[in-house]
């Protein structure tokens, strides 16, 4: 029998397959709204707020629902708003020269905190 890759749930019915598990981690996202906006622009604040952002761009994500909280990142509360407000959040990204894959930073950001929470 083969096994299942992390991360996803095996369901079973008339037909079986594979279905992805969404990441829920309370504490990681209160970690996350202490650490500054990852964008560091002028304007942004610390004071303005920062909480965490689910990325739009995960290719898991059904319509209607999150991602999962492994991909999310921190923002400050205009840009946030400016992401949602936007409905491109990788224009959003390229404006503010972010450079990369922002599903790979969150990704490694979440195992950070993993590592920091042994």
């Amino acid at each position: 029998m083969a096994s299942v890759k992390q991360g996803w749930r095996k369901v079973t019915g008339h037909k079986t397959y594979f279905k992805p598990v969404r990441v829920v981690d309370k504490p990681f996202l209160k970690w996350l709204g202490t650490q500054p906006c990852i964008f560091n622009h002028k304007g942004c604040s610390q004071y303005q707020g920062v909480c965490g952002h689910h990325s739009l761009l995960d290719p898991l994500k059904g319509m209607g629902t999150r991602a999962s909280d492994d991909h999310a990142y921190s923002v400050c509360d205009v840009l946030h708003r400016e992401i949602h407000k936007a409905g491109n959040e990788q224009t959003v990204l390229d404006k503010y020269g972010f450079e990369g894959c922002i599903l790979e930073y969150s990704e490694n950001i979440y195992k950070q905190f993993k590592e920091m929470e042994r």
